[in-house]
C-alpha cells in the first residue's frame, strides 16, 4: 500500500519556483464576479516577450476595471 502524501510533499502553486512559473487567473473567479479581467504574473525575464504578445492579441477592457484589478493585485494580501 502506498504511503499517504504529506502536506510537505504536495506541490502547490506557492511552492513552484517563481523564476519558472506563470500564474494566470481571472478576477471574475477570484475577486469579484463583475470584474472580468485576466491577470498574468510572470518572471521579469519573460515580461517583454509576453507584453508584445498581449499587445498583438488583446482587446481593451474599460480602464476603470483595469485600475481596480491592478490595485487589488498589487496589495500585499494578494501574494
Amino acid at each position: 500500500m502506498a504511503a499517504r502524501p504529506t502536506p510537505q510533499s504536495l506541490l502547490t502553486p506557492v511552492r513552484l519556483p517563481p523564476e519558472r512559473t506563470l500564474f494566470v487567473f481571472s478576477t471574475a473567479k477570484v475577486l469579484a464576479g463583475g470584474l472580468r479581467i485576466g491577470v498574468l504574473r510572470a518572471p521579469n525575464k519573460l515580461l517583454e516577450r509576453l507584453a508584445a504578445g498581449l499587445r498583438a492579441q488583446s482587446w481593451m477592457v474599460p480602464p476603470l476595471m483595469v485600475d481596480i484589478a491592478c490595485y487589488w493585485v498589487a496589495q500585499p494580501e494578494a501574494s
